[in-house]
């Protein structure tokens, strides 16, 4: 015995059945074609309460998360809002955080002797604002071509650098050296 084929691209709910006459032949052929859209009507709601529950469950989700009840065909936008919203708050934080920071240059202007194949360590005092603290060094600059300088540490607002020559001939930076310091606010 075959089942029906269920037509899963119906589209509309069928709401025309032929009635039954008295004189009708009593043939599988006349209750099958009745049965057929019958069954596919059947089908047919139930993909629609399907969708009708997702749709429901998408709206319940949205409602949960947000106490405003957007509904579901209103979410784009809401969305958008958000988005704008959410960026103004961090253009706002990162406004409020550049100004929190301040990058303050020092320098050692003496000339510095650097001995062949050694390096030499520079002290630079810092005057920092009494609401800042040091955070980090950012650059270490010289008007001459060394082989390397870096930053080894802070100790009561004096900075040590150390300028290192990998030459097999003294060195001398003749304007000294400048170091650009990243200093943030005291916290309150």
């Amino acid at each position: 015995m075959a089942n029906f084929e269920i037509n899963e691209d119906q589209a509309a709910l069928i709401r025309e059945l032929r009635k039954l006459e008295i004189s009708d032949p009593v043939h599988a052929n006349v209750y099958n074609a009745l049965f057929e859209k019958l069954i596919n009507n059947d089908a047919f709601l139930e993909r629609l309460a399907n969708k009708m529950i997702e749709k429901s469950m998408l709206c319940h989700v949205l409602d949960s998360v947000n106490s405003q009840q957007v509904l579901a065909a209103d979410v784009g936008p809401k969305i958008t809002a958000i988005i704008d919203g959410l960026q103004e708050d961090v253009n706002g934080l990162n406004t409020n955080f550049k100004e929190m920071l301040t990058v303050n240059t020092y320098t050692y202007s003496q000339p510095i002797e650097i001995p062949a194949n050694y390096g030499k360590k520079i002290s630079i005092a810092l005057t920092i604002p009494d609401d800042y603290v040091f955070l980090c060094v950012t650059n270490i600059k010289t008007n001459e071509e060394v082989a390397y300088s870096y930053f080894t540490g802070i100790e009561q607002n004096v900075l040590t650098c150390f300028v290192g020559n990998d030459r097999e001939v003294p060195k001398i930076i003749p304007n000294g050296i400048s170091v650009d310091v990243l200093l943030i606010k005291k916290w309150r």
